[in-house]
């Protein structure tokens, strides 16, 4: 996968950036090539070696095409998750960790719906938040809206299923 600067990523774990320009460092084994990454809501900059980026998990952010898809997923029917809330949340971990924003979506549309009809533990409510914040901020970046906006935009998808 090739980026580039200016194309606005999703770092796992970290949240929405944007790569504002290439370096090339000069380390012990030779020269190395990083992106660097702003996250302004965040106050941070990553430098990320360009050939790690897709073993970090670094993606471009959704395009309007996956946005629909997400939307679609949030308002789709709900697979039942494990009431063993070990498995569980082994299972939502791995795939925030890992997921693009179709997975994340079903993570947050499946903890919605199993904290309607069960209790989340606190750590279930940890991850959902994680999951709903991961979304809210690439919808937000997609659409060139406020997280708010994005953030009533998963509501709404959910309220319709």
């Amino acid at each position: 996968m090739q980026l580039s600067v200016g194309d606005k990523v999703v770092c796992p774990g970290r949240g929405v950036g944007q790569i504002t320009r290439l370096e090339r460092l000069d380390l012990v084994e030779g020269f190395e090539r990083y992106y660097v990454i702003e996250m302004p809501d965040k106050g941070l900059t990553l430098r990320v070696p360009v050939r790690t980026t897709e073993a970090l998990g670094i993606r471009p952010i959704m395009s309007r095409a996956e946005l629909a898809c997400v939307l679609d997923t949030l308002r789709g029917m709900s697979r039942q998750l494990s009431e063993d809330y070990k498995k569980r949340q082994d299972w939502v971990r791995e795939r925030l960790e890992i997921g693009g924003p179709v997975r994340i979506a079903k993570i947050v549309r499946d903890l919605t719906w199993h904290e309607r009809r069960a209790r989340l533990t606190k750590v279930d409510t940890d991850l959902l938040a994680r999951g709903r914040d991961s979304l809210s901020a690439e919808i937000a970046s997609v659409t060139d809206t406020k997280i708010a906006e994005a953030r009533q935009m998963i509501d709404d998808a959910l309220t319709a299923s």
